[in-house]
Order: C-alpha cells, then sequence, then structure tokens
C-alpha cells in the first residue's frame, strides 16, 4: 500500500466516525428537545386547572371617551393658563409621549377648543384666545402688510402673556428684554 493510499483510507475513516459522532450528536439534541417539549407541556397542564379567567378585557367606550375629554380639559386649562408651552413639559405633565401631546394639541387646535401657533424653534405651543387673534388679524388689516419682526415687537400689545412664565435677559443691544420660557 502506498503512503496516498494509506492516508486516503486513514482520512476515510475519520470521516466515517465524524459523521457518525455528528448524527449521534444530532439525536442527542433531538431528544433533549422533545423531552424539554413534553416537559413543558406536563406543566402547561398543571398550571391550566389552576387559571381562571373571571372576565373579559373589553374596554368600556364610555369610560374612554370621559377619560379622553376630562384630559383634554386639563390640557385646555394647561395651555390656556400657561400660554407659551413646551412640547416636552405638555407630555410630561400628561405623561404621554411628546409625538401623543402634539397629536392631542393639534386635534384640539383643528376642533377649535384651542388657537394658537406652534413654535418649531422651541418646540413649543402658544396659546391664543380668540380675541388676541382678532387683535392680531385687526392690527395686520389696518396696516396692511407687517414684517414679523414689527409682529414680534408688536405682539404683547396684543397677546395677554401674564399667566406665561417669563424670565429677564440681556438682549443684543444691552437691554434688558423679558422672554418668555
Amino acid at each position: 500500500m502506498t503512503r496516498q493510499a494509506a492516508y486516503d483510507a486513514k482520512r476515510a475513516a475519520r470521516d466515517v466516525n465524524r459523521e457518525a459522532f455528528e448524527a449521534a450528536q444530532l439525536a442527542e439534541m433531538a431528544r433533549a428537545a422533545a423531552a424539554r417539549a413534553a416537559e413543558a407541556e406536563a406543566e402547561a397542564e398543571a398550571w391550566a386547572g389552576t387559571i381562571r379567567v373571571e372576565g373579559g378585557g373589553e374596554a368600556d367606550p364610555a369610560a374612554e371617551a370621559a377619560a379622553l375629554e376630562a384630559r383634554d380639559a386639563a390640557m385646555i386649562t394647561h395651555l390656556t393658563t400657561h400660554k407659551v408651552v413646551p412640547l416636552a413639559d405638555l407630555a410630561a405633565a400628561f405623561h404621554v409621549s411628546v409625538a401623543e401631546a402634539v397629536a392631542a394639541v393639534r386635534r384640539l387646535d383643528g376642533v377649535g377648543r384651542v388657537t394658537g401657533v406652534f413654535d418649531d424653534v422651541r418646540a413649543a405651543y402658544l396659546c391664543i384666545t380668540s380675541d388676541e387673534a382678532r387683535a392680531v388679524a385687526g392690527a395686520i388689516a389696518e396696516a396692511g402688510r407687517i414684517s414679523i419682526v414689527d409682529l414680534a415687537a408688536r405682539s404683547g400689545e396684543w397677546l395677554d402673556l401674564e399667566g406665561a412664565p417669563k424670565k429677564k435677559e440681556v438682549g443684543m443691544d444691552g437691554e434688558e428684554v423679558v422672554v418668555l420660557v
């Protein structure tokens, strides 16, 4: 027998042994999986006798509507009291995500229960009353055209921001200005 033939024979024997070992491992794994499944089934059957369902998890639509109405009323009060409300603070106050708070404000604004504008720069909502909106519209109609800078500068004349939280800062020109928080 040549060296190559002896090597090939040894290799074939090793391959047969390895394949037998792998087959034995697969059989053992299958047996263990079957044993675990049988054990889990037996445990489930044991627990099935002790679990009792007394009532379904049906939501009461009237209760949900009442809870939503109560939250909406509280949110309207919060918005109208604070006037300028950071959306993250609004979400935290009502234990909802910021996206849910924005959706609620958009819904309330859409049905006319609150009126205001979203401040994208500060991620806040500025709540204005119908009278304040009419005052701004009247001033714009009277002037015919007004710049954003003039509108912002004169907004204190039209908007009642007494309830809104404020802080004092020094402006770029060195003057002290009141900034809504």
